[in-house]
């Protein structure tokens, strides 16, 4: 799993800076949907993450996590209901 893009990281980062200069929030969008075996959510490495987010220049993250859904149901976890 990782981040994919079709053009080069410098072009990523100046078109993130581009959005962001029109007023636009952009954000790094993380879908824990697929992390489907026990503890991959508690093994999801969020410095990376953040890391990326500060290297891009995103103004922030949304993880997508889905508690209801068939794969997203870490044991002992609270659950939104």
């Amino acid at each position: 799993m990782g981040l994919e893009f079709n053009v080069t990281g410098p072009t990523v980062k100046r078109d993130i800076q581009i959005l962001l200069n029109c007023g636009t929030k952009v954000l790094e969008y993380v879908s824990v949907f697929d992390y489907k075996n026990d503890g991959d959510f508690e093994r999801l490495n969020l410095r990376v993450i953040a890391d990326v987010v500060e290297d891009l220049g995103f103004d922030g993250i949304d993880i997508c996590f889905e508690p209801d859904s068939q794969w997203s149901q870490p044991p002992d976890k609270t659950k939104c209901e």
